[in-house]
């Protein structure tokens, strides 16, 4: 690290002015690096213009990038076999077209799979969180690394730090979920994934984004510092423990100070505090906007940032650029500048980009065989995040001889599977549910019954009929995050209005968390037929289903589950899958019920016209076998606390569950929610037992520093089970 730092030192002292700025300031971005006529590639004239002004690019976002707002796809972008072509073509261009021949950092979305053509699409990361399996989400990471450094790429940019605290949020599909301790094994694992695979990690955002007013995006934050570090921090500290090179800075402000230019934020907690060596990073555009929200020059903007602790300003609309006048007036700002530019280039010496910029690219076997290993992890992830919420009479699972009616419009495409930030797709990169449950399920009859747009065109009739000849009907609810070609969309890739229902995804956040009504008037049709129902939920938030809950005889989340989900998801309905999958967030009873987190200190407290605030709690999830529990025996020993639980399948049926252990403190002199404080899936067989052991440090209990000798020892209870609203317990007594 050490001889990184002084190479990067060494070169940055022999750069001009605009060459460093060059290096902290990315201008273009990669989709529009390139023009495509046919099978030929040629460099568009901004790029090249942006490389002779600057003398090089630092680095460069999304140059395989595909989707919508990019207006790459099939045709015009990159393919998987032209990969490593581009970006050894752009890595020798700049060689031989610049004086010092700095090799570009790629950097490419990566959240749910490579956002590139070709690449297989994961689930998304609150379906992910729902398997409870951190390993399993570590070995899917470590694929898509592999993926990005086998590409020719560098930081695959990830949403691991965020927290789904508001269901109306539309970027909670890309988190965790709302709890600490899970985001933080999660971030943790996908970390090391990820490296392990080779590619660098740029985790994001840094921080809060997930717990706005009202749920809008980027909107401003209160919170407390307990809050902050208790509930915002642990997975950021997850990532960076397990050696995140980057950070991405968050749009929103907290407590009115924007995180661009938070110097306390950015210097004393994340420097400091957190302990984080690597780049920090602005998100898209972030920079400039300062201008627009604080209502100030671009200059201003700029030396704000360079001052908060900014390092490299992503998509930078000319805020940056303006710094090399500014020093002219403020000379002080070229120490900043130098450090900037020097850690940049000693993130390139320490991957080896420096020694070697070009990538050996792979032949088609070689890359047919990758795609088949990934598909199947796919579906792995799929299958073990799918949560049975409701099982009346055992109705699942079915029979793959039973006369089902599959219906949604939702059903009958793949990109409804896929969530935001996903490439275009071929008819053959994976397979609808309609596809899927045609292959698993030999008497299935499909009718679309609604559609995102509210028009009823006969749809409704068609599925009641085709309903009323089958054995069990399968509706298909929840939302969409599919974006359309014809949208508006913000410089910085968010939606503004677009042609296509989509009330998930960045810039989609919603007032009202209830489905759409031509599914829940439909679902109310269906119920009229006396037909038993299975209401399968495709979505990336949190809805208060509610109606559902009365209505459909079995429920099944399904989440946004990539491209192999829907054979996951036919396979758990066949029970080829037992389900063992658990909530990631709570399912409010009532969309005006929030916060509904599980772990606030209010979590159990209703209102007068409602009694429990969540419908299903955090942790929550059904098997189609059963699980006894014994109370944990606990034992405080070195400011450690060790929790015993004996956990036996008093089923009929082999499955997982998730064995979870919650913390409460009571009596240090704070209000405290039950927190989970550890979890792991185990799989039984029919009448196996097996013990589980958790260790948590007093340290994790987050008790307060003794203030008045009224509040020693302290009480801590810890409860077990398969979800947050587990009964058994046992305590221990600690004093501070």
């Amino acid at each position: 690290m050490y001889q990184a730092f002084k190479q990067a030192q060494s070169l940055t002292n022999s750069m001009a002015l605009r060459e460093k700025l060059g290096q902290i300031t990315q201008t273009v971005a990669g989709y529009r690096c390139y023009q495509k006529n046919g099978q030929q590639f040629t460099w568009a004239p901004e790029f090249t213009k942006t490389v002779e002004y600057y003398g090089g690019i630092g680095a460069i976002s999304g140059l395989l990038r595909s989707d919508p707002w990019t207006k790459r796809g099939y045709g015009n972008g990159i393919e998987m076999e032209q990969r490593v072509e581009m970006a050894n073509r752009l890595q020798t261009y700049l060689k031989q077209n610049t004086r010092l021949g700095i090799p570009a950092l790629i950097q490419i979305e990566a959240s749910h799979g490579m956002q590139s053509l070709g690449s297989v699409m994961y689930p998304l990361g609150i379906c992910s969180a729902a398997s409870f399996q951190p390993e399993l989400y570590q070995s899917m990471m470590q694929l898509v690394g592999q993926e990005i450094r086998q590409s020719g790429n560098h930081i695959a940019f990830v949403t691991m730090i965020d927290l789904a605290r508001d269901p109306r949020w539309g970027r909670s599909e890309e988190c965790f979920g709302e709890d600490p301790y899970l985001a933080y094994t999660f971030a943790k694992n996908g970390t090391t994934g990820l490296r392990q695979g080779g590619a660098l990690v740029c985790a994001k955002h840094f921080c809060a984004a997930g717990c706005t007013e009202g749920g809008i995006n980027s909107a401003d934050i209160h919170i407390g510092l307990r809050e902050l570090h208790e509930i915002h921090l642990p997975s950021a500290k997850g990532a960076f423990e397990a050696g995140a090179e980057f950070v991405m800075v968050a749009y929103n402000p907290i407590d009115g100070i924007l995180c661009h230019t938070n110097r306390h934020l950015l210097q004393t907690v994340l420097r400091k505090e957190l302990g984080f060596h690597g780049v920090v990073i602005s998100d898209g555009c972030g920079v400039s906007s300062i201008s627009h929200n604080l209502r100030c020059s671009y200059e201003s903007a700029a030396v704000a940032a360079l001052n908060a602790g900014i390092e490299l300003s992503l998509e930078d609309q000319g805020a940056f650029a303006t710094l090399e006048q500014t020093v002219q007036q403020k000379p002080e700002l070229v120490e900043k500048i130098n450090a900037a530019c020097t850690h940049l280039l000693e993130a390139k010496f320490e991957c080896g980009l420096m020694q070697q910029p070009l990538t050996q690219s792979f032949t088609a076997e070689q890359l047919s065989a990758l795609q088949t290993k990934r598909n199947q992890k796919a579906y792995e992830m799929a299958a073990q995040s799918a949560v049975l919420l409701k099982n009346n009479n055992n109705l699942l699972p079915l029979s793959n001889q039973t006369k089902l009616c599959l219906i949604g419009e939702n059903a009958d495409s793949v990109y409804y599977l896929l969530g935001d930030y996903t490439s275009e797709r071929k008819p053959q990169e994976g397979a609808s549910l309609r596809r899927a449950f045609g292959e698993r399920f030999k008497n299935l009859t499909f009718a679309m019954g609604w559609r995102f747009n509210g028009q009823n065109k006969g749809e409704s009739e068609e599925a009641l009929k085709a309903a009323a000849q089958a054995d069990v009907i399968c509706l298909c609810l929840g939302g969409s995050s599919v974006r359309d070609f014809e949208a508006v969309y913000a410089k910085n890739g968010a939606i503004e209005s677009s042609t296509n229902f989509m009330d998930c995804g960045e810039g989609c956040d919603v007032a009202d968390l209830n489905l759409p009504p031509q599914q829940l008037n439909l679902l109310s049709r269906l119920k009229a037929l006396g037909k038993p129902i299975v209401a399968l939920l495709i979505q990336g938030r949190a809805y208060a289903i509610s109606q559902v809950a009365e209505q459909a005889d079995a429920i099944v989340v399904g989440w946004y589950p990539g491209q192999q989900g829907g054979y996951a998801l036919a396979d758990v309905l066949t029970g080829a899958v037992n389900p063992s999958g658990k909530l990631p967030v709570s399912i409010p009873a009532s969309g005006s019920a929030l916060p509904v987190c599980y772990d606030l200190s209010t979590a159990n407290r209703g209102y007068t016209n409602l009694k429990n605030k969540a419908l299903y709690p955090f942790g929550f999830g059904l098997s189609y076998t059963q699980f006894s529990y014994q109370k944990p025996e606990l034992v405080l020993e070195n400011d450690v606390v060790t929790a015993t639980v004996l956990v036996q399948n008093s089923g009929a049926l082999a499955g997982s569950e998730v064995v979870q252990l919650y913390a409460q403190v009571h009596g240090d002199g704070a209000l405290h929610g039950r927190r989970l404080v550890g979890y792991q899936k185990v799989q039984l067989q029919p009448s196996q037992a097996q013990t589980v052991t958790f260790t948590v440090p007093v340290k994790a209990l987050n008790l307060l520093p003794q203030a008045d000798p009224a509040f020693d020892p302290v009480l801590v209870e810890f409860f077990t089970g398969g979800g947050s609203n587990c009964s058994l317990s046992g305590s221990v007594t600690i004093t501070r």
